[in-house]
């Protein structure tokens, strides 16, 4: 459960009767007596038995997922091919240039989108699965009408605010895209100012640069077709949404294998 993350039907049963028989032993006595070549059989025809439907799971299971690898695969050629964009800000760094990991993902990101931050929790992961083959790089795309013309009215009224504390990071972004999500459901003007003076960034948040970096990343996205957060742009095609952690492992696998 905790070095696999699930949990097998049959190693919890063998654990279940493992502890029955030995209650039954504390309770009874450890009988001395061989056991008859008939119970001796029995087990062993219920092993093969445990032991072939076990077998059986496992293929079925590595067959499923060739087939959705195969079909995510198929569906990921079929994106639209975009020029890949250029971040300052790095999540992670696999190869010192971004274009030379054999993985390269872009996302276009929104601090107050729950989507995003279900991505955001998806990227240690991808980390720790990808090392040195994967570059991962942020982008603004706030849906906030402070500084998206494309948003006509209140709708993540702090994205913008957000991603200003984010660009004026600079070599901390990586912590502080962190906390920042992590405090996205409770996020107020307070506790962006706050964290704006612990950094001493204050003066960075209203300056004209910060603003018109954020417009630059909302004018790349528009420019790209991104009208909606997370989009990602993986090895230059682009993909809106996100995809469940298991099928983004069995894509990325996928794409390292074809190259």
């Amino acid at each position: 459960l905790f070095f696999l993350s699930s949990m097998c039907p049959f190693c919890m049963g063998h654990w279940a009767v493992s502890l029955l028989v030995a209650l039954l032993f504390w309770k009874k006595g450890l009988p001395w007596a061989l056991p008859s070549v008939k119970i001796l059989g029995i087990y062993a025809g219920l092993a093969l038995f445990v032991l072939g439907a076990l077998g059986l799971n496992i293929r079925d299971k590595r067959s499923s997922n060739d087939r959705l690898a195969l079909n995510l695969m198929a569906q990921f050629e079929r994106r639209p091919k975009v020029p890949e964009p250029f971040s300052p800000h790095q999540i992670h760094k696999g190869t010192e240039n971004f274009k030379d990991a054999p993985l390269r993902l872009s996302e276009f990101s929104d601090f107050q989108c729950p989507s995003c931050l279900n991505f955001a929790e998806k990227i240690p992961h991808l980390i720790k699965r990808y090392g040195d083959k994967i570059n991962i790089q942020y982008l603004f795309y706030p849906l906030d009408h402070h500084c998206n013309d494309k948003i006509d009215r209140p709708f993540h009224p702090l994205a913008c605010q957000a991603s200003f504390l984010a660009h004026c990071s600079g070599d901390k972004f990586e912590t502080v895209h962190d906390e920042i999500f992590d405090a996205q459901k409770g996020l107020t003007q307070t506790w962006i100012d706050k964290k704006a003076q612990e950094l001493g960034v204050q003066e960075c948040l209203d300056s004209k640069e910060t603003h018109d970096l954020v417009k630059s990343h909302l004018d790349l996205g528009n420019k790209l077709g991104v009208s909606a957060t997370p989009t990602l742009i993986v090895n230059g095609k682009k993909i809106p949404g996100s995809l469940p952690l298991r099928q983004l492992y069995l894509l990325f696998d996928e794409i390292l294998k074809r190259q």
